[in-house]
């Protein structure tokens, strides 16, 4: 009989110790249980471990177009934000996100962030991990109780200093304009510090630019934020915004050259008999693709489309939507079939073929003057489509090279536009 007690004790004892331990030696369980934000199965301590589903923020403001993990998730002002979400913000609308640890990020129009690996340490009461921004605009202010978090970029990352600042990211730069507080910016081979004040701009080579003045593209995705609120009745608390003059605001005319350059072109025999003010060059990983252009059929759409190249807007877009027997979409800043440049061009419909090496541009079914900047490469003839979608151009070489796009939407590694010049423009270019 002793022995049975003390074999019950020892049970006992060991049951105790194990409750001690899983609520965390000084954080209670009442107070885990009290927070929506911290998943059953994270840990307590520093090297907590969540897995995929664990919430940890939510929607504080929505405006205009928010998606989730895919584009049949809308994102409403109160959703939960979960480990390994994503949050994409389309063209014309803005976002707002809080944290357990009140950290707030706010995101801009043809934004996309993936929540990396972000967990709550209940310990030092802040968030802790990664979030990882692969385009757009971002203003991060940490809470006031110190951050754990890093910005990663397609360029760098941002380790954070309890601070705030903006991030304007595309895959081959970033600009980080710092408010207050203080940043260290990390590329493969290149290290920086920015403080309040300051203003970097760093290229996917690590070299890096410190100043004290935004660039116009920095301060327009600030005061765009503001814009769509204010139309969406919406407001953020202390939202700063910078100077900016008329003339910024503008849209870049088509006169601006992307001085961008296409080294070692190999132009077809066949192709310099044609005008060569007829030709746009797409640059990819794997070669170079000609599009011959239809100013006869649609006009406007050739004018929309030089001016976007003018000003690199393809430059890194992915073929983020690819059907190996229909088309390969691209022009899409978000890489999501909802982004673009934000001018929607008249519908210019005719009776063109859409043959193999068709060009088209992509629009909303229920609005045939919705197109922007998004068109589709077609794998093969597509006659349903004739008379219904803008046809502005054809490959006339390198559609083999379309054929052998990674396929999927998006694909597991898309392809994406190195550098989309007009031919005339390269070839007068120094």
């Amino acid at each position: 009989m002793p022995n049975i007690c003390r074999r019950v004790f020892s049970i006992l004892r060991v049951l105790i110790l194990f409750t001690l331990s899983s609520t965390g030696f000084g954080i209670s369980a009442n107070e885990l249980s009290q927070n929506p934000f911290i998943n059953d199965t994270a840990k307590s301590s520093s090297n907590a471990s969540l897995k995929r589903g664990a919430q940890i923020g939510k929607a504080e403001t929505i405006a205009g177009n928010v998606y989730g993990k895919n584009l049949n998730k809308v994102l409403n002002r109160g959703d939960i934000i979960k480990y390994l979400d994503k949050v994409r913000v389309g063209f014309d609308s803005a976002a707002s996100l809080r944290f357990v640890d009140d950290t707030k990020v706010t995101l801009g129009e043809n934004s996309s962030l993936l929540i990396d690996s972000l967990i709550y340490n209940p310990r030092s009461r802040i968030a802790e991990g990664a979030l990882n921004l692969t385009s757009g605009f971002l203003r991060f202010a940490s809470s006031g109780k110190g951050s754990g978090l890093s910005i990663k970029t397609p360029v760098a990352a941002i380790g954070v200093r309890g601070t705030i600042f903006d991030v304007l990211a595309t895959d081959t730069q970033i600009e980080v304009a710092v408010h207050d507080g203080k940043v260290i910016i990390t590329s493969k081979n290149k290290t920086a510090s920015v403080r309040s004040g300051q203003v970097i701009k760093m290229k996917l080579d690590g070299s890096f630019v410190i100043s004290r003045v935004p660039s116009s593209s920095l301060k327009k995705a600030v005061w765009n934020i503001k814009n769509v609120l204010k139309r969406k009745d919406h407001i953020f608390e202390s939202f700063k915004i910078y100077q900016i003059n008329i003339e910024e605001l503008k849209l870049e005319k088509g006169n601006i050259n992307c001085k961008r350059k296409i080294d070692n072109i190999n132009i077809p025999d066949h192709i310099k008999n044609i005008n060569q003010t007829l030709i746009v060059i797409i640059k990819i990983k794997t070669g170079n693709i000609f599009l011959r252009m239809r100013p006869d059929i649609a006009p406007n759409h050739i004018n929309r489309i030089k001016a976007l190249i003018r000003r690199c807007f393809y430059d890194g877009l992915q073929f983020f939507d690819v059907k190996s027997n229909f088309a390969a979409i691209t022009g899409d800043p978000l890489n999501t079939g909802k982004g673009g440049s934000g001018i929607k061009i008249k519908a210019e419909f005719s009776d063109a073929p859409f043959i193999t090496g068709s060009v088209g541009m992509i629009r909303d079914q229920k609005k045939p003057n919705s197109a922007d900047s998004q068109f589709f490469i077609a794998f093969k003839p597509l006659p349903h489509l004739v008379g219904k979608y803008t046809n502005w151009a054809t490959v006339v070489s390198g559609m083999d090279k379309i054929k052998e796009l990674p396929v999927g939407r998006p694909p597991k590694n898309p392809e994406r536009i190195i550098t989309m010049r007009l031919l005339s423009d390269f070839a007068s270019s120094p």
